[in-house]
């Protein structure tokens, strides 16, 4: 059900487009908005509770036929949007007011930065702002400019530790992840009709302070083959850079302290369908050599170097091929044997050339 007050005035000679000259407050049932908005919602998005427009003040031409956002490019106007609670897939947002200003076919979300209006995610803040282009076709949500879109959003949360899969193979593998998010837009381009966010580009940045977590299934199942499961050290994961392109994350190499003498490198794609083409290195320690058996004199060859190890599977069930790492181990190893015993004859033959006293 909606309810509202408006006042508007049309003046429309033909062949000329109708004018529209309105103030208005309008309220919105969020399960009435969904059922309207739905070919342009996600199919896995949905709202509720009161959604509406408050304060509205809009004049401008409104063309009688054609899609629905290039029927409104033209108006010129601002208000303020109530948003109320919705959630995509997992993550659930606590609504609240967002101003935006209209003009030249783009409305601006947040124009103040000045003054900046939240949301409440998982505890934390989200700053939503930039602008969609009405003239499209498909209207499109375009960041330009770097933004602070991510403030203290709680790990914890099923929703936001569900999300964060897609921005880092090690949390694909993860249990109980704990900490503190927080996350930077330095573009972003999201066309707005149903499926077309796939389409989406942009680049971004976060980091998670206070940062733990204890790795789980196949890659952890190796990294015993080295050490005994535990907790990784409280630590700041990132600050992580993605890119977005064709529907695939491309997440660059970020860093995770497993234990104290081993960390973890990470880097490769992730898909939005979750399929992941991904690469895990793991260093090579004295720790690790002696697990295995190997004589302290292979340390100074294999210390330090890195096993680089394939991660594919999907953010749900990553897949570590613990044959790959044993191959790769013992390459390593029969590498450091043609290099010691090098060594062994370069140091036989100087000490035979030695003129004799």
């Amino acid at each position: 059900m909606a309810k509202g007050t408006a006042t508007a005035s049309w003046t429309a000679k033909a062949p000329a487009t109708p004018q529209l000259d309105a103030q208005c407050d309008l309220h919105v049932n969020g399960e009435r908005l969904t059922d309207l908005l739905k070919k342009q919602l996600p199919k896995d998005m949905t709202l509720a509770g009161d959604w509406g427009i408050t304060g509205a003040r809009v004049r401008g031409p409104v063309p009688p036929t054609g899609p629905w956002n290039q029927r409104i490019a033209g108006l010129a106007g601002s208000g303020t949007l109530l948003v109320g609670n919705f959630t995509f897939a997992k993550l659930a947002v606590t609504g609240g007011t967002l101003p935006w200003q209209m003009g030249d076919g783009v409305c601006l979300i947040n124009p103040d930065p000045s003054k900046p209006a939240h949301l409440i995610v998982a505890e934390g803040k989200v700053t939503p702002a930039g602008r969609i282009d009405l003239r499209p076709v498909v209207p499109h949500l375009v960041i330009a400019q770097p933004l602070h879109i991510m403030d203290d959003l709680h790990l914890s949360d099923p929703g936001v530790a569900a999300y964060l899969k897609f921005g880092s193979q090690a949390l694909t593998a993860s249990i109980n992840p704990q900490g503190r998010l927080f996350a930077e837009i330095d573009s972003l381009d999201v066309p707005l009709s149903g499926d077309e966010y796939k389409k989406a580009t942009g680049t971004a940045r976060y980091w998670i302070d206070n940062f733990q977590t204890q790795l789980t299934g196949e890659l952890a199942a190796v990294l015993s083959l080295f050490h005994s499961p535990t907790k990784t050290p409280v630590q700041r994961l990132g600050p992580v850079t993605i890119v977005l392109k064709d529907a695939v994350f491309n997440i660059q190499q970020h860093s995770l302290i497993f234990s104290d003498d081993t960390t973890l490198k990470f880097k490769g794609r992730i898909g939005m369908d979750g399929a992941m083409d991904a690469e895990v290195d793991i260093p090579m320690t004295a720790p690790m050599l002696t697990r295995f058996g190997a004589s302290k004199s292979f340390e100074p060859y294999l210390v330090g170097k890195a096993i680089s190890v394939p991660m594919t599977g999907t953010i749900e069930k990553p897949h570590v091929d613990a044959k790959v790492v044993v191959k790769r181990i013992s390459e390593m190893g029969a590498e450091g044997m043609k290099h010691l015993a090098a060594e062994e004859i370069g140091n036989f033959l100087k000490g035979s050339l030695k003129p004799k006293k």
